[in-house]
């Protein structure tokens, strides 16, 4: 074989052109290669999607930040809103506690105009029909007093919830120095 003759003819499926021929006893061009320019087109494709897969990482850790602060964010006042409901709860047992304490002991209705015995026991002034302690039989030696502390937080039940039946009206009682 001699190597030293130069190359006029080369197959298509070397060149992806078909058969290229030179002029005769003349040498073939140099063809650049298809695949370089594939190779270069893929080499920018892969560099560009690099490039993408980058900056797409960094939208994904902002995005998962954010996210990771608002979820904090979400914890704390879920912990507040928690705190919130635990005071309400105490503040409604508070409430529910006055207001059985402004419960008369005998009718069980809320002590609009409560009435107090000397030794302290205190009852709606429609139940204190006489002056003895229905529930010590102390004697009382005089009007019952008024204990205003209790009435205004009975009232102010009582305004709140007007299912409690008092319509406002001053009781009529007995003068107590008529009694016997």
């Amino acid at each position: 074989m001699d190597y030293n003759h130069p190359v006029t003819d080369v197959p298509f499926s070397l060149t992806g052109i078909g058969y290229t021929q030179a002029a005769a006893g003349e040498p073939l061009q140099v063809i650049s290669d298809p695949c370089d320019h594939d190779m270069t087109t893929s080499e920018e494709k892969m560099k560009q999607l690099e490039e993408e897969r980058s900056s797409n990482r960094s939208i994904i850790e902002f995005l998962l930040n954010d996210l990771l602060e608002q979820a904090q964010r979400l914890e704390a006042q879920s912990r507040n809103y928690e705190q919130l409901h635990d005071f309400a709860l105490q503040m409604l047992q508070m409430v529910r506690d006055i207001a059985s304490e402004c419960q008369c002991s005998i009718c069980y209705e809320c002590m609009i105009e409560p009435r107090m015995y000397p030794c302290g026991h205190v009852y709606c002034a429609q139940c204190c029909r006489s002056y003895t302690c229905p529930q010590c039989r102390t004697i009382a030696r005089g009007p019952l007093p008024l204990p205003y502390a209790l009435k205004a937080i009975a009232g102010r039940l009582k305004s709140e919830n007007p299912s409690l039946g008092w319509n406002g009206d001053e009781p009529n009682l007995p003068d107590p120095s008529m009694a016997r």
